[in-house]
């Protein structure tokens, strides 16, 4: 297990990394919808495509992403709570062109 002071070390660069990513991405985006109205999210996974959403410290999404053998598409699926309460799920699939 990871000390206390290497894990909050950690933490911190995850997320200054989100935060660069967001700063990057509002800067050079063309989309309005993008640099003024930050309709957008940025992801950070693990080394098993596996993310976690939360909002106020509390986990409302989570998700894993898989890579078909080919290599040609990768097919993301979530689970979680919406703003309501209601249990959601979603799939994604997505094609390289």
């Amino acid at each position: 297990m990871l000390a206390a002071a290497t894990t909050q070390v950690i933490r911190s660069y995850l997320l200054s990394a989100a935060e660069e990513m967001r700063r990057t991405l509002v800067r050079t985006a063309f989309n309005p919808v993008i640099y003024e109205v930050f309709d957008f999210g940025i992801s950070l996974y693990d080394r098993n495509l596996e993310l976690t959403v939360k909002k106020n410290g509390k986990v409302t999404m989570s998700g894993r992403i898989v890579i078909s053998a080919d290599g040609k598409s990768r097919t993301l699926t979530m689970s979680g709570t919406d703003a309501a309460g209601k249990k959601v799920k979603s799939t994604s699939v997505y094609d390289k062109q």
